[in-house]
């Protein structure tokens, strides 16, 4: 009895394996890329969300005078947590880099837009009882509607974006 496999049985083997390997890979890539925009994308909702919690429960500013508002500014490169307190003084709680790596640790390059600013910044802003945004870029009219914020990766254009939607009464939708 032959206990071994033949030299074309094992080329087969290996071939398949190839095959496989090939077309596996590069979607393997792509849901990485994809999985790392959603979790960048988790983090600026939990950023607005927030926003929203510490406007709605007062919360006070750093050196303990009330809050007018509370925003969040998105940015083309990052966002950041800001308190404005009473007599105007801005104060950034904290900026967060988009800072998505890939499965290998290469930086996915996010890249922001939204429907009503297009690809400039905007800020989200929550007082005690209501939701507005600012382009920043252009006139700066407060705009009390929905706004959807889109970030995507950029070495690929067609795929890899999430959408985080803020309806017209300020509430984030989960993603």
């Amino acid at each position: 009895m032959n206990r071994g496999l033949s030299l074309i049985e094992l080329m087969v083997v290996i071939s398949i394996i190839a095959v496989i390997s090939i077309v596996a890979i590069p979607n393997l890539r792509n849901f990485s890329k994809t999985e790392d925009v959603k979790n960048v994308a988790k983090d600026v909702v939990n950023t607005l969300r927030t926003v929203r919690s510490n406007s709605v429960s007062n919360i006070k500013c750093p050196n303990a005078n009330s809050s007018e508002y509370w925003k969040a500014r998105i940015n083309k490169d990052d966002y950041s947590l800001i308190v404005i307190c009473n007599g105007g003084i801005v104060t950034p709680i904290k900026t967060y880099p988009y800072a998505a790596k890939d499965s290998v640790g290469t930086s996915v390059v996010i890249e922001v837009s939204s429907d009503k600013c297009g690809a400039g910044s905007i800020d989200v802003i929550y007082t005690a009882n209501d939701y507005y945004f600012i382009c920043t870029s252009g006139v700066g009219t407060p705009q009390r509607s929905d706004l959807v914020v889109t970030l995507k990766d950029k070495s690929n254009p067609t795929g890899n974006f999430v959408n985080i939607k803020i309806n017209g009464a300020g509430v984030v939708n989960d993603i």
